[in-house]
């Protein structure tokens, strides 16, 4: 069975990259690639996370092991700090704002350098899901119906709640930013169907990004 493991920030983003990973290959019959979570390794939405955290898992190469025994590593980030020091991507360039591919682009190149030269022979088994601005922002062409707030890469957790409220369903956080990872579960479920992901997930353009790396690479279970 084919194998992916996740590195993330945090426990939500790994059910939404489930679902989408899910999603992805389900054109592929009744074969499911075996998905499983390396990081963070609590099953807490509190758990110890965040891109410092991350990347301090990285920088101790505690991801090498994971290459050993999966087929593909999925390393998962936010770009909504990335400009913070210790991140250092800048958002503009010759005073120009990056687009979206552009800035994941940018990003991927950070996380290659905190995993360090001696990745690079195994780069061809890494994907990297780098979300503009953040997860949350994947969410949102499930929960609206206008094109324009689909491709949002600003402000989406706040917008993705606000949709959830008005279904009367649960939010993603609470007012104090707690997170819930049955509503990350619940609201990423849909994108496990191909059509929906492929009709839905592409209107954002760092999912799109995402799924056209995926694709690119034409794996096929086993």
């Amino acid at each position: 069975m084919t194998s992916f493991g996740v590195i993330a920030e945090g426990v939500t983003d790994y059910y939404v990259i489930r679902s989408v990973l899910l999603g992805a290959f389900g054109a592929q019959g009744s074969q499911e690639p075996f998905i499983y979570r390396i990081f963070p390794r609590e099953e807490s939405a509190t758990a110890d996370g965040g891109w410092t955290v991350e990347k301090k898992f990285l920088l101790k190469r505690e991801h090498l092991s994971a290459l050993t025994t999966t087929d593909y590593l999925v390393v998962r980030i936010d770009t909504d700090v990335c400009d913070n020091p210790g991140f250092d991507v800048a958002r503009q360039e010759s005073g120009r704002a990056l687009n979206p591919t552009e800035l994941r682009e940018r990003v991927i190149v950070r996380l290659k350098e905190w995993m360090g030269q001696d990745t690079q022979p195994h780069m061809e088994k890494i994907i990297f899901a780098v979300a503009v601005d953040a997860i949350e922002c994947w969410l949102l062409p499930l929960l609206v119906t206008k094109p324009a707030k689909a491709k949002k890469t600003t402000g989406c957790s706040g917008a993705a709640n606000d949709e959830l409220r008005k279904r009367n369903r649960s939010t993603l956080s609470t007012g104090s930013g707690e997170k819930s990872l049955e509503a990350y579960r619940v609201e990423s479920k849909p994108y496990q169907k191909y059509a929906e992901l492929n009709n839905k997930g592409v209107q954002n353009p760092s999912l799109a990004d995402f799924l056209g790396d995926l694709q690119a690479r034409n794996i096929q279970l086993t």
